[in-house]
């Protein structure tokens, strides 16, 4: 099995993990190795494609862009 060593934990979250595996009655680094696996193993939500959600989902009802094309360079707006 691999290990795994993690760096600059706040002094408060080592102290938690430590009095909650003391109250399961296990070690510090078992109860870091249950909430990694709980955490890791749960079904993750699939994500809707980002142009379903914006249609799904409008921002704002009355909104309405310009869509005109002018055939004359000088006349697009390119947003630069």
């Amino acid at each position: 099995m691999k290990q795994l060593l993690v760096r600059n934990i706040d002094d408060s979250l080592v102290k938690k993990l430590k009095r909650q595996a003391a109250e399961h009655g296990i070690s510090a680094e078992e109860y870091h190795r249950r909430i990694l696996a709980d955490f890791l193993n749960r079904p993750q939500p699939v994500r809707e494609p980002l142009a379903s959600y914006l249609v799904n989902n409008p921002v704002a009802e009355a909104v309405e862009l310009p869509l005109e094309r002018s055939d004359q360079p000088e006349e697009r707006n390119t947003g630069l």
